[in-house]
């Protein structure tokens, strides 16, 4: 196991508090964004690629047109992600990455007519 060498554990969960190993640790959002930072790379699916895309780039990826991407989206056969917008009455979709490779592996055809 490897350990950090900056303070973020430290700040996290402080040496010496009384409640001992069963209390809860506390961050900072400043501490927040720095381990989001530290971790980013790790959770990525793969480097450079974004978790949720837009309907435009799935349908690129997919090589097919928005309108059907939606199409598929309201048939329930392609999921995605409902992002509130700012006012929080307008939404807008977004599709998982893996979403796209699931859709892809479940018309992956072998052999066959063509």
């Amino acid at each position: 196991m490897t350990t950090c060498n900056c303070s973020c554990a430290k700040e996290a969960w402080p040496a010496g508090d009384e409640a001992g190993a069963t209390s809860q640790p506390s961050a900072s959002p400043e501490l927040a964004q720095r381990v989001a930072k530290i971790l980013a790379p790790w959770l990525q699916l793969e480097p450079g690629r974004q978790q949720l895309v837009t309907i435009a780039q799935a349908a690129e990826q997919l090589s097919m047109s928005k309108s059907k991407v939606y199409e598929l989206m309201r048939s329930g056969e392609l999921t995605s992600v409902e992002i509130p917008g700012k006012s929080q009455k307008t939404y807008g979709r977004r599709i998982e990455q893996a979403e796209i490779g699931a859709f892809i592996e479940r018309h992956r055809v072998t052999g066959g007519v063509f």
